[in-house]
């Protein structure tokens, strides 16, 4: 006679921890990508400061002006390398895990 036929419970009780393990794992590592995501983010605004902002360092940049090509070229390359980061750090996080 089989252990689990004996006492279902204990099979239910595996399937539910490999089940937690799993989604603390999968949180793990949603949290981990979010605070990467969120240091690069907070990096990126620090250098936009930098170069753009005035004499105190603020920078606007919900209202940045994107009205010349300029600006529209430095948005969508912008854009386009907050992309490829986002890629760099989910290949980091799950070569980690």
């Amino acid at each position: 006679m089989s252990i689990f036929r004996e006492n279902p419970e204990y099979l239910e009780g595996i399937i539910d921890e490999m089940v937690s393990k799993k989604n603390l794992f999968k949180q793990a590592l949603k949290n981990l990508f979010i605070n990467k995501l969120g240091e690069l983010t907070t990096d990126i605004e620090e250098k936009l400061a930098e170069d753009y902002g005035d004499e105190n360092g603020n920078f606007d940049i919900e209202n940045w002006d994107t009205s010349n090509d300029g600006e529209i070229i430095a948005y969508d390359i912008g854009y386009r390398n907050a992309c490829l980061n986002a890629v760099k750090i989910i290949n980091k996080i799950t070569k980690e895990s």
